[in-house]
């Protein structure tokens, strides 16, 4: 498998949540990780998203896509964000990198 194309999931953009996290896994196992659980993104599973080990070290990783102008849920399909992405992104990737402990 090529790690930096991954096959997308659904046949979406690969900066949606799910696609990033498929290439992460996809990168730690051609890497030699062992991967120990991921969540399920579309669920919004609350916890650490990808945990894998290799060599007695564990690690955590917070997975994050690129947000949109418009919801994913497709009962609000049809509203925008009132946030732009640009400012959304910049939030989200620094709470992926503050929880880690």
């Amino acid at each position: 498998m090529d790690t930096l194309n991954p096959p997308l999931h659904d046949s979406e953009e690969w900066h949606k949540e799910a696609n990033v996290q498929k290439a992460l896994v996809a990168t730690l196992l051609d890497r030699g990780w062992r991967i120990l659980s991921v969540k399920d993104t579309a669920s919004r599973e609350g916890g650490i998203d990808v945990i894998a080990d290799r060599d007695g070290q564990t690690m955590g990783a917070e997975v994050k896509g690129y947000p949109t102008v418009g919801y994913a849920d497709p009962k609000r399909a049809d509203e925008k964000k009132k946030a732009k992405p640009q400012g959304q992104a910049a939030n989200w990737y620094a709470k992926a990198i503050s929880s880690a402990p």
